[in-house]
Protein backbone atom coordinates (compact mmCIF):
# COMPACT_ATOMS: atom_id res chain seq x y z
CA UNK A 1 0.00 0.00 0.00
CA UNK A 2 2.46 2.50 0.57
CA UNK A 3 4.18 1.75 -2.54
CA UNK A 4 0.95 2.47 -3.90
CA UNK A 5 0.75 5.86 -2.15
CA UNK A 6 3.94 7.02 -3.53
CA UNK A 7 3.06 5.87 -7.12
CA UNK A 8 0.16 8.66 -6.74
CA UNK A 9 2.61 11.06 -5.51
CA UNK A 10 1.76 11.13 -1.88
CA UNK A 11 4.76 10.94 -0.02
CA UNK A 12 3.54 12.21 3.35
CA UNK A 13 1.07 9.09 3.22
CA UNK A 14 3.36 6.50 2.47
CA UNK A 15 5.84 7.83 4.72
CA UNK A 16 3.04 7.12 7.47
CA UNK A 17 2.77 3.55 5.60
CA UNK A 18 6.09 2.95 6.39
CA UNK A 19 6.12 4.14 10.02
CA UNK A 20 3.67 2.05 10.76
CA UNK A 21 4.53 -1.10 8.85
CA UNK A 22 8.04 -0.21 11.17
CA UNK A 23 5.74 0.00 14.59
CA UNK A 24 5.33 -3.52 13.61
CA UNK A 25 8.53 -4.69 12.92
CA UNK A 26 11.48 -2.35 13.00
CA UNK A 27 13.69 -4.94 11.34
CA UNK A 28 12.02 -4.68 8.18
CA UNK A 29 14.54 -2.97 5.82
CA UNK A 30 12.69 -2.73 2.86
CA UNK A 31 10.17 -0.71 4.82
CA UNK A 32 12.73 1.58 6.26
CA UNK A 33 14.34 1.93 2.54
CA UNK A 34 11.05 2.99 1.17
CA UNK A 35 10.50 5.11 4.18
CA UNK A 36 13.67 6.91 3.72
CA UNK A 37 12.84 7.26 -0.24
CA UNK A 38 9.39 8.99 0.71
CA UNK A 39 10.67 11.45 3.18
CA UNK A 40 14.27 12.36 0.57
CA UNK A 41 11.11 13.13 -1.82
CA UNK A 42 9.61 14.97 0.50
CA UNK A 43 12.75 16.83 1.03
CA UNK A 44 12.84 15.77 4.91
CA UNK A 45 16.71 15.23 4.88
CA UNK A 46 16.66 14.46 8.40
CA UNK A 47 14.15 11.89 8.56
CA UNK A 48 15.58 10.20 5.67
CA UNK A 49 18.86 10.03 8.32
CA UNK A 50 16.99 9.31 11.06
CA UNK A 51 15.26 6.73 8.67
CA UNK A 52 18.45 5.11 7.75
CA UNK A 53 19.75 5.31 11.62
CA UNK A 54 16.89 3.16 12.83
CA UNK A 55 17.30 0.90 9.77
CA UNK A 56 20.90 0.32 10.51
CA UNK A 57 19.84 -0.27 14.84
CA UNK A 58 17.69 -3.04 13.55
CA UNK A 59 19.88 -5.01 11.36
CA UNK A 60 21.56 -7.66 12.49
CA UNK A 61 23.63 -8.40 9.76
CA UNK A 62 27.18 -6.27 10.56
CA UNK A 63 27.87 -5.36 6.71
CA UNK A 64 24.48 -4.40 5.91
CA UNK A 65 24.48 -2.23 9.25
CA UNK A 66 27.83 -0.78 8.11
CA UNK A 67 25.84 -0.33 4.76
CA UNK A 68 23.00 1.73 5.86
CA UNK A 69 25.10 3.48 8.90
CA UNK A 70 27.37 4.79 5.67
CA UNK A 71 24.31 5.58 3.61
CA UNK A 72 23.08 7.54 6.65
CA UNK A 73 26.13 9.47 6.91
CA UNK A 74 26.23 10.54 3.37
CA UNK A 75 22.59 11.93 3.44
CA UNK A 76 22.83 15.68 2.05
CA UNK A 77 20.26 17.85 0.38
CA UNK A 78 21.06 18.62 -2.85
CA UNK A 79 21.35 22.15 -2.19
CA UNK A 80 21.96 23.31 1.22
CA UNK A 81 20.50 26.70 2.77
CA UNK A 82 23.62 28.04 3.35
CA UNK A 83 27.58 27.89 4.86
CA UNK A 84 26.32 26.79 8.15
CA UNK A 85 24.70 24.07 6.69
CA UNK A 86 27.15 22.69 4.29
CA UNK A 87 29.88 22.85 7.09
CA UNK A 88 27.68 20.96 9.37
CA UNK A 89 26.87 18.56 6.96
CA UNK A 90 30.65 17.90 6.36
CA UNK A 91 31.48 18.06 9.87
CA UNK A 92 29.10 14.98 10.62
CA UNK A 93 30.98 13.07 7.57
CA UNK A 94 33.87 13.76 8.15
CA UNK A 95 33.16 12.55 12.07
CA UNK A 96 31.77 9.48 10.53
CA UNK A 97 34.49 8.85 8.51
CA UNK A 98 37.01 9.17 10.82
CA UNK A 99 35.40 6.95 13.72
CA UNK A 100 36.46 4.37 10.71
CA UNK A 101 34.17 1.06 10.06
CA UNK A 102 32.56 -1.32 12.31
CA UNK A 103 33.40 -4.06 10.00
CA UNK A 104 34.84 -5.54 6.83
CA UNK A 105 33.73 -5.60 3.19
CA UNK A 106 34.86 -7.45 0.55
CA UNK A 107 33.82 -5.27 -2.45
CA UNK A 108 32.56 -1.81 -1.03
CA UNK A 109 30.26 -1.47 -4.67
CA UNK A 110 28.50 -4.52 -4.14
CA UNK A 111 27.03 -3.02 -0.92
CA UNK A 112 26.59 0.32 -2.11
CA UNK A 113 29.26 2.28 -0.82
CA UNK A 114 30.64 5.23 -2.84
CA UNK A 115 31.78 8.58 -2.26
CA UNK A 116 29.47 11.61 -1.37
CA UNK A 117 29.21 13.14 -4.45
CA UNK A 118 27.33 16.14 -2.69
CA UNK A 119 30.50 17.02 -0.68
CA UNK A 120 32.20 17.53 -4.06
CA UNK A 121 30.18 20.55 -5.17
CA UNK A 122 30.65 22.55 -1.69
CA UNK A 123 33.29 24.46 -2.78
CA UNK A 124 35.36 23.84 0.19
CA UNK A 125 39.20 22.41 0.83
CA UNK A 126 38.89 18.82 0.28
CA UNK A 127 42.10 17.30 1.37
CA UNK A 128 41.23 16.29 4.78
CA UNK A 129 37.60 14.91 3.88
CA UNK A 130 39.38 12.88 1.27
CA UNK A 131 41.76 11.57 2.99
CA UNK A 132 39.71 10.36 5.96
CA UNK A 133 37.37 8.49 2.92
CA UNK A 134 40.32 6.92 1.77
CA UNK A 135 41.07 5.54 5.16
CA UNK A 136 37.84 4.26 5.73
CA UNK A 137 37.73 2.42 2.76
CA UNK A 138 41.22 1.11 3.41
CA UNK A 139 40.14 0.07 6.64
CA UNK A 140 36.81 -1.43 5.69
CA UNK A 141 37.97 -3.32 2.33
CA UNK A 142 41.97 -3.99 3.17
CA UNK A 143 41.70 -7.07 0.51
CA UNK A 144 41.41 -3.78 -2.24
CA UNK A 145 43.73 -1.66 -0.80
CA UNK A 146 47.54 -1.11 -1.63
CA UNK A 147 50.46 0.90 0.53
CA UNK A 148 51.34 3.59 -1.79
CA UNK A 149 52.79 5.40 0.33
CA UNK A 150 56.02 3.18 0.69
CA UNK A 151 56.49 3.94 -3.32
CA UNK A 152 56.09 7.71 -2.61
CA UNK A 153 59.32 9.64 -2.62
CA UNK A 154 59.96 11.16 0.51
CA UNK A 155 58.35 14.39 1.08
CA UNK A 156 55.68 14.10 -1.79
CA UNK A 157 52.56 14.30 -0.75
CA UNK A 158 49.74 12.39 -3.04
CA UNK A 159 46.86 14.40 -4.90
CA UNK A 160 43.54 13.14 -4.27
CA UNK A 161 40.65 14.24 -6.94
CA UNK A 162 37.69 13.11 -8.79
CA UNK A 163 36.49 13.05 -12.20
CA UNK A 164 32.93 13.66 -13.32
CA UNK A 165 31.62 13.72 -16.64
CA UNK A 166 29.05 16.67 -15.81
CA UNK A 167 32.34 19.14 -16.11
Amino acid sequence: IGRLWMLADNMREAATFFREALALDPAYGLAADLLATALWNEGDIAGVRDALEQRAAAATNPVERLAVRFKAATVHPPLAKDDGEIDGLRARYESFLTAGPETTVPDPWKIGLGLNIFADYHARPDRALREAAAAYFRAATPSLAENLAAKRPPGQKFRIGFASHYF
